[in-house]
């Protein structure tokens, strides 16, 4: 502690001294110096070159991107889940997201039928299933025994319905289908039934799919 003036004469000063009052104030005391914070932590890759946690952790596979790996891995788990509808002639398999894509797999399944025969027209029935993948039978659900089921998925409908054709909309049917079915109908493989409602030239490009790879 020591005496300060703070702005006071010394006439002032005095004064204030003879009659009993001394004028104190505190020692400005600087503040400790602030301790340096850790370096930051660094992630080592297989290069031996270090580079900021930061950016490891941004090179972590997000839950998607994990997800699309375990999905599509040889050994690791697959889901599919696929609509079917058939009738005398014809199997078709896609996904039917919404009423509109369902009404339209159906109007096609006919069309493909009635152009074949067109006695179809009054008595055609279209039965209606699905392609689940895994199944609850099997420990294996790989991708490659989601392709073997998938397989003998098709060939039992292409039997029941006599089929002359399959046709398979969008990726995750084109996905499980294999060029292994040589013995059975001809597997036509378009884009997904949702792309036939935007685009009047994907319609023609199934019927002229259809009427170049399927036999009267």
């Amino acid at each position: 502690m020591t005496k300060a003036a703070i702005g006071l004469t010394v006439s002032q000063q005095r004064v204030l001294a003879e009659i009993g009052v001394d004028i104190w104030v505190r020692r400005v005391v600087q503040p400790a110096a602030k301790p340096a914070e850790p370096a930051a932590a660094v992630a080592v890759p297989a290069s031996g070159r270090a580079e900021p946690a930061s950016v490891a952790r941004n090179r972590t596979p997000s839950r998607r991107d994990a997800a699309l790996v375990a999905s599509t891995g040889d050994g690791a788990d697959y889901q599919a889940e696929l609509d079917c509808l058939a009738t005398t002639g014809v199997v078709i398999v896609g996904r039917w997201h919404n009423p509109l894509d369902k009404r339209l797999a159906n109007d096609v399944v006919l069309a493909i039928a009635i152009a074949h025969d067109p006695a179809m027209m009054r008595s055609a029935k279209v039965q209606q299933t699905a392609f689940t993948w895994p199944s609850t039978q099997t420990g294996d659900r790989s991708i490659g025994a989601a392709r073997n089921a998938f397989r003998a998925f098709l060939r039992g409908q292409a039997e029941r319905a006599h089929a002359k054709c399959v046709v398979l909309f969008g990726d995750a049917a084109g996905a499980l289908a294999d060029d292994r079915n040589s013995a059975g109908p001809p597997v036509l493989r378009q884009p997904a039934i949702g792309a036939l409602r935007a685009d009047p030239n994907s319609k023609k490009a199934l019927w002229l799919n259809v009427s170049q790879n399927v036999p009267d």
